[in-house]
């Protein structure tokens, strides 16, 4: 909990849109889990396919790394919004982070039932990350 805590503070320091990221309803969270989805099943197929290739054996392992990192990334956003989401009005993401963490390392280590929640949170965790990304490329594109 200490190590993504500290990395949760940093990661949100350098950029804080992740930070504040939200979902705002059922139909957006769907969205935004199929888009997580697609993240965790296509990047390592892409991944592999580029290392097969004598070429893209730097570029798939670079891509295979940067997944990995964002699946770390994935469960320390979900839990700085389940913070959010209980403190609202909170000043700073420390406390609330610190309690999403709590929480999602709790709910996540129950017998039955942490697999699945753990599941879904991994894919809401990345599908807010690459939803991120898909404005940042559509503001620069721009």
């Amino acid at each position: 909990i200490l190590a993504a805590f500290v990395t949760g503070l940093v990661l949100f320091r350098l950029l804080p849109a992740l930070g504040q990221a939200e979902l705002t309803g059922g139909t957006e969270a769907l969205i935004t889990a199929a888009i997580g989805a697609l993240i965790l099943i296509a990047t390592p197929v892409l991944s592999v396919v580029a290392i097969v290739t004598l070429i893209g054996a730097p570029l798939g392992l670079l891509i295979l790394m940067l997944w990995l990192a964002t699946l770390y990334a994935a469960g320390i956003v979900i839990a700085g919004y389940i913070g959010r989401l209980i403190l609202p009005n909170r000043e700073g993401a420390a406390v609330p982070l610190l309690l999403g963490l709590i929480l999602l390392v709790v709910v996540t280590n129950l017998p039955i039932i942490g697999g699945p929640i753990q599941l879904v949170a991994g894919l809401l965790g990345l599908g807010l990350i690459g939803q991120w990304l898909q404005a940042l490329w559509s503001e620069r594109s721009a």
